[in-house]
């Protein structure tokens, strides 16, 4: 091998290398996806919004939860429960499987946009 290919092979592992663990952290932070504007909404509006998203949106992609839940999950959050933060919302959801029950910690970031999904273990 030749200079040049050695160093673009030792560049290209580093970039495999920082992307894998990247992708690693992402998932040790959880799913985050985008969301609604939430400026105006009340603690039990987000918390409908909330609970519409994952049973709307996330839940139909998320093979894993899917099988984790079966084919009737139910979500619920209670509104007193939501608590107000310097952007946004902090939300517990649980959702009720007919073969486990799941439970997020979800952060509603109202600057950004974005909600994500940190589940609890």
């Amino acid at each position: 091998m030749k200079a040049g290919k050695k160093i673009s092979c030792v560049v290209g592992s580093c970039v495999l290398l920082f992307s894998s663990v990247a992708f690693s952290a992402n998932q040790e932070e959880g799913k985050a996806a985008p969301f609604i504007s939430c400026d105006k909404l009340s603690e039990p509006q987000i918390a409908a919004q909330v609970k519409n998203d994952f049973m709307h949106n996330r839940l139909p992609r998320w093979t894993d939860e899917k099988a984790l839940v079966g084919k009737k999950a139910v979500a619920w959050v209670n509104s007193q429960d939501v608590t107000k933060t310097a952007t946004g919302y902090e939300v517990p959801l649980t959702v009720r499987g007919a073969k486990k029950d799941l439970q997020y910690n979800v952060v509603v970031d109202c600057e950004k946009s974005t909600i994500t999904y940190n589940p609890l273990k």
